[in-house]
């Protein structure tokens, strides 16, 4: 059984950065922007970058002191080796070639630089829910695999490994789909699949002073270059 420490995962990010000032970050899948906000909020210079202008639109709209491009790793306009750390915050499982990207932000980070990794468990209880909408659990156990080889291949190590639980916060299960499908705007839900969804959400969801929610496990990787 894992004992997990309950935290968010803007904040289990941060926590591992520590000090920002002076450091370089990039953000990869930054979606909206809410992690590259909170770094630069703790000093560091952040680039995000995602594929969807929808998203680096708002991004921009919402500010915080981050730059934002729409791009890909492989389009990132900036220079190897510039990165103190490099973050794939619930992004590399949506990446097609997982492993390429991981070796593309090595490539990307300083000689002592670190590449930070996090990615949900598809053995929680939020999975239930959110599979009816969208079944990730293969490409999600994918990203991990992808994670471990990339160590086990050599050219990084694993320095640290967090195992947390975020609630995740939700008025109703309407709530939900609707973040859900502001993320990927191609999901869809048929009628018998919403009946599913809702029962396994009324199972699933809990209540404390805050309001409704469901506990959603991730795993944070922190890799560093190998020592000589």
């Amino acid at each position: 059984m894992i004992d997990r420490e309950t935290i968010d995962n803007v904040q289990a990010v941060c926590r591992e950065i520590g000090n920002g000032a002076g450091k370089t970050i990039l953000d990869i899948g930054c979606g909206t922007g809410a992690l590259c906000r909170a770094l630069a909020g703790i000093g560091a210079s952040v680039t995000g970058i995602d594929p969807s202008q929808n998203a680096i639109n708002q991004a921009n709209e919402l500010g915080g002191g981050a730059t934002y491009q729409i791009a890909t790793l492989d389009e990132l306009e900036a220079s190897p080796n510039s990165f103190d750390v490099v973050i794939f915050c619930t992004s590399l499982h949506h990446i097609p070639n997982m492993a390429e990207a991981l070796h593309g932000a090595l490539k990307r980070i300083k000689p002592d630089g670190k590449i930070i990794v996090l990615e949900p468990q598809t053995d929680d209880p939020l999975y239930p829910v959110y599979r009816w909408l969208d079944d990730e659990k293969e490409v999600q156990i994918r990203a991990q695999a992808c994670v471990d080889t990339f160590i086990a291949d050599g050219p990084m190590e694993r320095s640290k490994t967090l195992y947390f639980n975020k609630k995740y916060r939700y008025a109703s299960l309407d709530h939900l789909i609707d973040d859900m499908m502001e993320v990927d705007d191609s999901r869809s839900l048929s009628n018998e699949a919403r009946g599913k969804m809702a029962a396994a959400y009324k199972a699933a969801v809990q209540t404390d002073a805050d309001g409704n929610y469901i506990d959603h496990w991730y795993r944070l990787d922190v890799l560093e270059t190998t020592k000589g």
